[in-house]
């Protein structure tokens, strides 16, 4: 084991009311490193202490994204199609994939495992349309956790829900949430 002194440790904490950031010093950190005798410290080489170095960076680089993601400094946005435009969703998402990935994204069951088949990493998911998506990516927009909708609409044919469509449209036109 290894022994970086006086680091500052950042943990988002999960609490009834959201998350907050809280800052620790302490007094050493171990850090593994395979092949060290028991007792010898990775400061005994030039080249360790810059991999400790390189460590804690990364440490708290992955401590600052998760913050942003926690924060909703990092847009939400939810795809949605109907079934017969799901192939146009993924074809969007397969020319645009580099900049989704700077998005949280969301959306229904199969469009999330669509998303997952190409390599982006969903956040959550809802119901189908019909059975209450609408209406839980609506409550989203109500409560400011989503920042834009991009709805693959089916013009051509009838849907059963289009009270729910209807809704989640105004919903976005009343929030001022950016959909297409």
């Amino acid at each position: 084991c290894g022994v970086v002194d006086r680091s500052i440790v950042r943990l988002s904490v999960m609490g009834g009311c959201g998350s907050k950031i809280v800052e620790k010093e302490i007094a050493s950190v171990p850090v593994v490193k395979p092949g060290l005798k028991r007792g010898t410290t990775v400061m005994h080489t030039l080249g360790d202490s810059v991999q400790v170095a390189d460590l804690g960076n990364k440490l708290v680089n992955q401590a600052e994204d998760m913050d942003r993601e926690m924060d909703g400094s990092v847009p939400l946005l939810a795809l949605v199609a109907h079934d017969n435009m799901k192939g146009m969703m993924k074809q969007f998402a397969l020319v645009h994939k580099e900049l989704l990935k700077d998005f949280r994204l969301t959306g229904t069951g199969t469009t999330c495992k669509m998303l997952s088949s190409i390599g982006l990493q969903p956040v959550g998911q809802t119901k189908s349309g019909p059975l209450g998506g609408d209406q839980e990516i609506g409550a989203m927009i109500c409560r400011e956790e989503l920042q834009g909708i991009f709805f693959f609409r089916d013009p051509l044919s009838a849907h059963a829900h289009i009270a729910d469509i209807e809704a989640l449209m105004r919903l976005a036109d009343c929030y001022q949430v950016y959909h297409c």
